[in-house]
């Protein structure tokens, strides 16, 4: 029998030469994330709407249970923002940084019979993921403008000062995502640990209840919420947006690094 070819490694890549193989196949990253779009929901009756409806559902079925319970996790600074637009002015951040690591983490696995056929940027399976859930973050987005609005909580100029804060949700959803879908390759249970870990940081940022809430209880724990980047990213996003003014740069900044 003839012996097989010995197996070539490729060679290291700089950062200059992966970001120009990346720009390179910018068509071919158009074409995955539409196709991603396309095939969210393929066959389902309300198809991409579900991208809006889900979150909507979710922050109803919440508000409905906190609200006949008679609890109310926020105060502070946010003590005037309804319960409602304030966990979804959380979530839809939330939800980019959700998507990109759960998807991202199984999109090179997924799609190996791809990288089977063709060459190009392993890079962009991950890519791709996110860039998509930006997408659908876009959407989000303007349902909460346009919820905020009619509830006499109108966005202001500051609102625009959330752009950097969700670049830079994507981009730690995106570095997250490049580690993680690699390491999946070898170890396939990383995929279901990511899902139960992705759980696990829900409930340790400020998505559903207000920072201030914690620290009235439990002072110490704040500073465990702080660890967490989303912290201060969620907490920034919910000033610029809902509350119309300049976040903390602090904070954001950790996030940043």
């Amino acid at each position: 029998a003839r012996p097989e070819p010995p197996m070539v490694e490729p060679r290291p890549r700089t950062l200059r030469e992966s970001l120009r193989e990346v720009r390179a196949s910018r068509d071919l990253l158009v074409q995955m994330v539409r196709r991603d779009l396309a095939t969210r929901h393929a066959g389902s009756f309300f198809g991409f709407f579900w991208s809006l409806l889900t979150p909507v559902l979710t922050v109803t079925v919440y508000a409905t249970v906190f609200y006949v319970m008679g609890f109310r996790p926020t105060g502070g600074e946010f003590a005037d923002v309804p319960f409602a637009l304030f966990f979804f002015g959380g979530l839809v951040l939330w939800n980019l940084l959700n998507a990109g690591l759960s998807a991202g983490t199984g999109s090179i696995v997924s799609q190996g019979f791809l990288v089977r056929k063709i060459s190009f940027p392993g890079e962009l399976l991950p890519l791709s993921v996110v860039c998509s859930a930006l997408v659908t973050f876009g959407f989000e987005l303007a349902v909460v403008l346009v919820f905020q609005t009619v509830l006499g909580h109108p966005p202001g100029l500051a609102a625009f000062l959330a752009l950097p804060i969700v670049a830079i949700v994507a981009l730690l959803a995106f570095g997250a995502a490049l580690f993680l879908s690699a390491a999946n390759v070898y170890f396939r249970d990383l995929q279901h640990f990511i899902s139960v870990f992705l759980t696990l940081l829900f409930w340790a940022a400020p998505v559903i209840y207000d920072v201030s809430f914690v620290e009235q209880r439990h002072p110490g724990a704040v500073r465990l919420l702080r660890l967490n980047p989303m912290t201060d990213l969620i907490v920034a996003f919910r000033e610029a947006v809902l509350l119309g003014r300049v976040p903390g740069f602090k904070g954001v900044a950790y996030a940043a690094g």
